[in-house]
């Protein structure tokens, strides 16, 4: 069984979308990205690299199940610009 079935009885939908926002811009200071990236996530996101695809995958699997309205909301926060990967 998928914890996503559950839909909010497990985690609230906005609460899941606040913490991942929450978590990247935490991890951000440690992507080792120049100081002229302001979003080093957004950069790793689009330049879709090998050692960033496991943890893309990981968000692109909670963006499915969110909805896409909210995806959309949450990639426009997080500086996301290529909406169709």
């Amino acid at each position: 069984m998928k914890w996503a079935s559950l839909g909010n009885s497990i985690l609230p939908r906005d609460k899941l979308l606040s913490l991942s926002r929450t978590a990247v811009e935490k991890s951000e200071p440690h992507f080792g990205s120049d100081a002229d990236t302001p979003r080093p996530f957004a950069k790793a996101w689009m330049e879709d690299d090998d050692e960033f695809s496991p943890v893309k995958a990981q968000y692109e699997i909670m963006l499915k199940n969110v909805g896409g309205t909210h995806a959309e909301q949450w990639k426009k926060s997080m500086e996301i610009h290529n909406t169709k990967k």
